[in-house]
């Protein structure tokens, strides 16, 4: 038995909600968590996380973290600081 099983969706949490298997709905079936992961930048990396952090939520699948991927190395400490103050004051 492990400890750790990973299982790795496609896109943003909805997909495959066309045919009722989103990600979502697959992590919440099975039981698992899911760690977010959106680009970089400010605004709409925001954005797409709570969309997605929605979707989690109404099929009662806890968000185990984030990761906010390619962000530009020059973005870095901006984004590191925007994005940890908006997440601990929205979530």
């Amino acid at each position: 038995r492990n400890e750790v099983v990973l299982c790795e969706g496609t896109g943003h949490c909805a997909v495959g909600s066309i045919v009722g298997a989103s990600n979502a709905k697959v992590a919440s079936m099975i039981g698992g968590s899911m760690v977010l992961i959106a680009n970089g930048g400010l605004g709409s990396c925001f954005d797409e996380l709570e969309l997605n952090r929605v979707l989690c939520e109404n099929h009662n699948v806890d968000v185990a973290g984030v990761i906010i991927n390619k962000v530009l190395p020059e973005k870095y400490e901006q984004t590191k600081d925007y994005m940890s103050r908006a997440l601990e004051q929205h979530w």
